[in-house]
Parts: C-alpha cells; structure tokens; sequence
C-alpha cells in the first residue's frame, strides 16, 4: 500500500474508531496504552516502504504522531470547548476572549 494512501485509511477507519470517546474511557495505566499504540505499530507496518524501520521511523516517515501524544491533545482541546462553551453569551457567539472563572470560589466556602 502507499504512503498516502494509507494515511487517508488509517486516519478515517482505524485512528477514528482508537480515539472514540478518549477523553471518557482515557487509558491512564501503562499496559493500557501500549495496547492501544500496538494497533498503530502493526497498521504502519502494513506500509511496504517502510516496512522494516522501526515504529519511530515510520511515524516520522508517515507524518503521524503516537496515540499517547494525541491523548493529551484531545483532553486539552475538549477543555477549551468546555471553556468556551461555558463562556458563550446568551446568543450561542462566544464572548470576548477573556476567561471568567466557572464558579466563585468564594461562595463555595
């Protein structure tokens, strides 16, 4: 299979079904996520031109990052959607971009 080919399958058909719902079900033990990255690791191998490179190589040489990078990335992004969600004016537009805290602290205690 080509390289860009490939990346088009991997990314639309195996990384979307890897990533459902990750900030949800979020792998945090360590034989958790090296099973998950496992998936990735065999599908770059299905790339004959870089079949024999070890995983990092076929990472770098199929422009993908590890699962494990792509985590955290997510779980940073949804907390910005959360944010600005939370920050919206009445209307559904987001309001300036000033954060306000969720809650008074103050009031809390």
């Amino acid at each position: 299979m080509d390289k860009d080919a490939f990346v088009l399958l991997y990314k639309a058909l195996v990384r979307s079904h890897l990533e459902y719902a990750n900030t949800v079900w979020s792998p945090y033990k360590q034989y958790l996520i090296e099973e998950v990255e496992e998936v990735q690791k065999r599908a770059t191998k299905l790339v004959h031109d870089c079949k024999h490179l070890p995983y990092a190589e076929r990472l770098k040489y199929l422009k993908l990052p590890t699962l494990k990078y792509r985590q955290p990335r997510g779980d940073m992004i949804e907390t910005y959607k959360t944010r600005m969600w939370a920050n919206a004016q009445p209307d559904g537009h987001p309001a300036e971009h000033r954060w306000r805290p969720l809650f008074n602290a103050a009031k809390c205690g």
